[in-house]
Formats: structure tokens, C-alpha cells, sequence
């Protein structure tokens, strides 16, 4: 309900905003005069100018911002744009290096990429300033221009009106700012030139709606945009918020990879699925770097930069991680399951590293399962600010982050307790889980293709990576609390220590009571050793049209395997129908015709209901098979 709350009022924002546009957009061409709402600096003496025009050539006027600075300080495109997106809560952008998406209100264009041999055919975010400043004496030569350095190729002023605009040689970052320098945006194929903006309202007229917008992505994020941390890729960060830190600061919860809390590490792969490079573009490669292997055992990291592969060496055995690319995931079985016990259960470890307080990383969410078919996802917690995308290679705060895997950078462990999972579903048994799924989060800004956390925060994290390692870069998954063997507690509770000593009495197949239950079968469905139960193992009645097989499995008994076998007329034995790992009971492949419907009711203990047809010729017969799994 709070998002289509938030929906209905960013309907009524960006309808406010196109009817305070139309007032303006008689004006014709535009100058800085024109400009209502400035970022930076208050006016005055010794303050420069500049402006910042977006279209999104979608039928209606773009928009231009303002920005003042000081005079005796040097400001780039970049620090403009910045300045601007703080500014204005209603403009985001993926990348202030060289923006691939812009929105505003409900206008948003992304780079399009046709598919074709030609970049020209592309449509993309074009770049143009008014006034081209060289930095230094070989710029000029670089740029293919004959001029002197430093000097200013088309003269300054509004591109409408005297000036003209001329395509930037450089990224935003290496975009020198001058008094009356103009920026401009233009989405659309090689060459697409912004057209005349209408200015954004000033802050007296926006106010109310800006406001409004603000709360309500306070109260649906639960998020406080503070002070931007800006460097290489990063996009502004909001200020520290209250989880655990990285390694080595007070408070921190991040486990050491050669930690003796951990008892054993992931030793399969249930599943692969890895995603793709670049989520949301035309692009349909995926991430294809390292193995399966590369994420069971202990970490494999061995370097201090989070051991990056070199190029073209994707898919090689060995890696020291398996990269996930945009939304893909890996699910991982360990030799014995998960408990929950005092503290943190298991910890996933990731590439990143540290710069200073804060850690350049992917993240994934992570979820467990004690069947391998019903998964439950942690609830994860982002507070990082989605003003601004983190780039590629931009860094996060961990103290913004809960249960999201990579907080913390290589050799240090996010750590998971199953406690919070506790109550989740009766499909899950938080004393026994049997597989960790690890989901890379996609951390575009853009609500189209990013992810949420559990509250409803788009998570922001380096993005776009499209790159062979995009993605979460799985490496190991430590186990701190592992179950004891339920079968040896189950014996040790149910015999006296002399009947323990019997196999006759106390061994899987023994029958101690009498009732055609042997004890492995009593473990398996939660009867009673030593009292003889009222029922057969195997029920069988009239109805469905045909015969009813009727059993019942404890679904916290994840390491049973159960099987509805059959013979026809004395033949060998083939399984029908199969529930193992405490999953749902399916029809084996192959045996549709066998079956007519499989049905299941009840909780912990669940009764399992096998319609079959009656067969045409000969005879038929059906047993239960019992394997116990590691």
C-alpha cells in the first residue's frame, strides 16, 4: 500500500511539475537571467555561472538548472551536475561520470543500444557544451583542433542565442567550468542536439511539492539524504547510519576468514544461474567468470585487491570467485546442515576492499532453504542515498547495510543468524537448513530493473558493471553453528544406553515394538519407537477414481529421502513418486502417466496422498523406500 500511495502522490509531483513548466515555456530562447533555481554559491561579487540544460526529447521542453562558485575556484560539468542532483530531489542519473539513464519526475531515458555495427544507430545521452576550454598544450592536438592552448573555441553566452553549442571533447570530470559556461544533455542518436529548456521552478514555488515528495520517500525508504562522499565512481552516500562497521572499527561484525569460530565451509552447488552484464540494456551477455568450484571451501582469496581476474581469463578452474552477474544467483549444500545456535550461524565472504571507512563491493542478498525447493530470504536493509548511482567502481558505507553479503571487503565475512528467520514459515526449520542461495542484488537507482531491500529501498550499489565479473563475486560461505546428526539424538533420546547398544533394538531397520514401523520409518514421521502405532507405514484406500497411497513425512527430517515405488506384475522396481530434503512430494520425470494426483496437507507433520488409476491388465505393486541423506 505505501508504494502505491507513493506512486499516486509522484503522479500528482510530476503533474504539478509539467503545470508549472507550461508557464514557462513561452519564453522562447533562454539565458542565465532566466534561470529561477541555482545550486552552489548564493549571487553575488567574485561568484561565476553556469547552467545545466537535460532534454529528454520526448515532445516536451527540457529543463535547465543553474550553478554558482566562486570565482577563484576551479569547478567541472561534473561538480555541477553534483551539485544539482543535491539540489533537486526529483533528478537522478546512474553515473555523473557519463550518464547512461537520466530522470526527472516521470521522464526518464536510457542508452538504447540498436544491436547494429554502427554506434551511430545507438541512441545515448550527447554531451555539448558551449565554450571548449584546453587545460594544457597538447589538448589541442588530442582533440584534433589547431588553436592555442586555453583558449575558447565558440564564444560564451546562452548556446540559443549568440552561441552555439559544439559536441565536448572530454567527460564531465575534465569539463572546466567559466563564468557563462552552459552544459547540455541531449538523448537521442549520434549528433541530437538539446532544444530550448524551460527553467526549473525556484525553491518558493517548488517547495511544497519537492517537500511533499521528500517525506514520503523519507517514510517509504526510511532513508535521511545527507553530506555526498564523492570520489572515484562514487555517488553520494548518505551520512553513516546505525548497522556495524567494516573490519577493524568498533562494533564491527565482520568475521575473519581464518577465524576458529568457523567449523566448515559450502562443499556443493545446488544450482547456477548467473545473470547478465548489464541488466536492462540489449546486451545479453553474462557474467562468465570462474567455476562452481570456485565458491566451495575455504576463501580463495589470497591477494589485498579482492584478486580480480585478468583479462580473458573467464570461466578458468580455479578462480578464486564466481561472479554472478546482475540478479544471478548460486546455491550452495554443505556435508552437514546449518543450526541455529548462539550468534552468527554462517558468514559469505566477497572480493571487495576497503577504502578507508568505507568498502568497494558488490552485494547479494541472501537466503536459506531446509528442503532445497521453499527458500526465505533475510531481511535485508539498504540506507545508502539513491540520489546519485554509486559507478562501477564506487564504494559503499557498511554501517548503511544489514544482511546484505559484500559489506564487509576480502577475507572478512558478512555474518547471517538463522534467529531472525526463526518464525518466517513451518517450511523452514531454522535447526536444520540445508542450503544457502546467494542473489546478487542489481543496484541500478533506476526502479525499473534495480532491487529492494525489505523495506522497499532501492539498494544502490556499483552499477552498471558489464564486465565478465559484473556482479556479486561469490568466494565462500563459512559455517559457524553446525546441526548435530538428528538420527544419533533421536536414538540417544528414545533408548536407554543399553538399548543403544543393541542393534536389534536400537538400529535403523530394528522393529523394537512390533507395529511394521522400523525405527528409521518412526524417525521419519515422528512416531514412537517403543509404542506401536495405529496405522501401517503405507495406507491404502478406494478413491479418485482409483487407489488412494496414503503416508505421512516430518518436514524437519531434511535429511530423508522418501520414494513411492512400483512393480507391475512382479517386475522390477521404479519410483513414481519422490519428496526429499523435507520438499514437497513430486512425480518423478517419466512417471506422469502413473500418477493421476499428488496432494499434500497439514504442517509439521504432513500426510501425503497418492491417487493412482487401476490398472488395465496384471497387477501392481507399490512400497515405500526410506534413504536417509547426509
Amino acid at each position: 500500500m505505501k508504494q502505491n500511495s507513493l506512486a499516486a502522490e509522484g503522479g500528482r509531483w510530476a503533474a504539478a511539475a509539467v503545470l508549472l513548466m507550461t508557464a514557462a515555456a513561452g519564453r522562447g530562447a533562454v539565458s542565465l537571467a532566466d534561470v529561477s533555481w541555482w545550486a552552489g554559491s548564493p549571487a553575488g561579487p567574485g561568484v561565476s555561472e553556469a547552467a545545466l540544460v537535460i532534454d529528454w526529447r520526448d515532445g516536451t521542453p527540457g529543463l535547465v538548472w543553474g550553478y554558482r562558485w566562486p570565482s577563484a575556484e576551479s569547478r567541472t560539468g561534473r561538480d555541477m551536475l553534483e551539485a544539482v542532483l543535491g539540489l533537486d530531489p526529483g533528478l537522478t542519473v546512474d553515473s555523473t561520470f557519463f550518464p547512461g539513464t537520466m530522470a526527472w519526475g516521470g521522464r526518464s531515458r536510457s542508452y538504447d543500444d540498436a544491436g547494429t555495427a554502427s554506434y551511430l544507430d545507438d541512441r545515448y545521452w550527447n554531451y555539448w557544451v558551449n565554450n571548449e576550454v584546453f587545460l594544457h598544450p597538447t589538448d589541442f592536438m588530442q582533440n584534433g583542433h589547431v588553436v592555442p592552448p586555453a583558449t575558447v573555441v565558440v564564444p560564451l553566452g546562452s548556446p540559443f542565442g549568440s552561441g552555439r553549442w559544439v559536441e565536448s571533447p572530454t567527460g564531465l570530470a575534465d569539463r572546466p567550468l567559466v563564468n557563462g559556461s552552459w552544459d547540455g544533455w541531449a538523448f537521442g542518436e549520434y549528433g541530437a542536439l538539446p532544444g530550448v529548456p524551460v527553467a526549473v521552478p525556484e525553491p518558493g514555488v517548488w517547495g511544497m511539492v519537492a517537500g511533499g515528495f521528500c517525506v514520503l520517500g523519507m517514510r517509504r525508504r526510511r532513508v535521511v539524504a545527507a553530506a555526498a562522499v564523492l570520489g572515484m565512481g562514487v555517488g553520494p552516500v548518505v551520512a553513516s547510519g546505525p548497522y556495524a562497521p567494516g573490519p577493524g572499527q568498533a562494533g564491527s561484525d565482520a568475521v575473519a576468514a581464518g577465524s576458529a569460530a568457523i567449523r566448515s565451509w559450502a562443499t556443493g552447488v545446488a544450482a547456477f544461474l548467473p545473470g547478465l552484464q548489464r541488466k536492462g540494456s540489449a546486451s545479453t551477455a553474462t557474467a562468465n567468470y570462474g567455476s562452481t568450484a570456485s565458491v566451495l571451501g575455504p576463501t580463495g582469496i589470497t591477494g589485498t585487491d579482492g584478486d580480480y581476474p585478468t583479462p580473458g581469463s573467464g570461466g578458468t578452474p580455479g578462480a578464486p570467485v564466481l561472479s554472478l552477474g546482475d540478479g544471478g544467483s548460486v546455491t550452495l549444500t554443505f556435508a552437514r546442515p546449518i543450526t541455529d545456535g548462539a550468534g552468527a550461524d554462517f558468514a559469505v565472504f566477497e572480493n571487495g576492499f576497503a577504502s578507508g571507512a568505507l568498502v568497494f563491493a558488490e552485494l547479494a542478498f541472501v537466503e536459506v532453504s531446509s528442503n532445497g525447493s521453499d527458500f526465505f530470504r533475510f531481511p535485508a536493509v539498504s540506507c545508502t542515498a539513491t540520489g546519485v548511482q554509486v559507478g562501477a567502481y564506487g564504494a559503499v558505507d557498511p554501517k548503511n547495510l544489514r544482511n546484505l553479503a559484500g559489506k564487509h571487503p576480502a577475507g572478512w565475512g558478512t555474518p547471517f543468524d538463522l534467529a531472525e528467520l526463526a518464525a518466517v514459515s513451518p517450511l523452514l526449520d531454522v535447526r536444520r537448513v540445508t542450503h544457502v542461495r546467494l542473489v546478487d542484488v542489481v543496484g541500478s537507482v533506476t526502479g525499473a530493473i534495480g532491487s529492494r531491500d525489505s523495506l522497499g529501498n532501492l539498494v544502490n550499489d556499483p552499477f552498471p558493471t558489464q564486465f565478465q565479473t559484473g556482479g556479486f563475486d561469490a568466494d565462500a560461505v563459512g559455517v559457524m553453528n553446525e546441526a548435530a546428526d538428528a538420527w544419533a539424538a533421536w536414538v540417544e533420546a528414545g533408548f536407554t544406553l543399553g538399548q543403544r547398544g543393541d542393534a536389534a533394538v536400537s538400529g535403523a531397520l530394528a522393529d523394537p515394538d512390533g507395529d511394521g514401523w522400523p525405527n528409521f520409518a518412526e524417525y521419519a514421521c515422528g512416531g514412537r519407537p517403543l509404542e506401536r502405532e495405529s496405522e501401517p507405514l503405507l495406507r491404502v484406500s478406494p478413491g479418485g477414481g482409483g487407489v488412494v497411497l496414503e503416508f505421512t513425512r516430518l518436514v524437519e527430517r531434511g535429511d530423508v529421502r522418501w520414494r513411492l515405488e512400483m512393480s507391475e506384475s512382479g517386475g522390477a522396481w521404479v519410483s513414481v513418486v519422490e519428496s526429499a530434503g523435507g520438499a514437497r512430494a513430486v512425480v518423478m520425470a517419466g512417471r506422469e502417466a502413473d500418477v493421476r494426483e499428488v496432494t499434500e496437507t497439514g504442517g509439521a507433520v504432513v500426510t501425503v496422498r497418492v491417487t493412482v488409476p487401476v490398472p488395465v491388465a496384471g497387477a501392481r505393486v507399490f512400497r515405500l523406500k526410506l534413504e536417509r541423506q547426509s
